[in-house]
């Protein structure tokens, strides 16, 4: 799931998502969810697993996030 904190990045974001091929929902969040999960940079990934465990936190951006992801998927396959 993405969250958006911007309404205005919408599009931008959904081109992104299109040019990737990520299929994932995206929802709109504002100030209040910003604070209650301690987003310090934008943008942030937060690595989830099927238990609801936080496995990585990437904030900011860099080129070597995918590669990372990727990998960390294929370990729970």
């Amino acid at each position: 799931m993405g969250v958006l904190l911007d309404k205005k990045s919408v599009d931008s974001a959904q081109l992104f998502l299109d040019k990737k091929g990520f299929s994932f929902a995206q929802n709109i969040g504002g100030q209040e969810l910003k604070d209650y999960f301690r987003i310090l940079a934008i943008p942030q990934y937060v690595l989830i697993d099927r238990e609801g465990k936080i496995q990585q936190v990437y904030q900011g951006y860099h080129d070597e996030i995918e590669d990372e992801v990727k990998t960390l998927l294929a370990q729970v396959k």
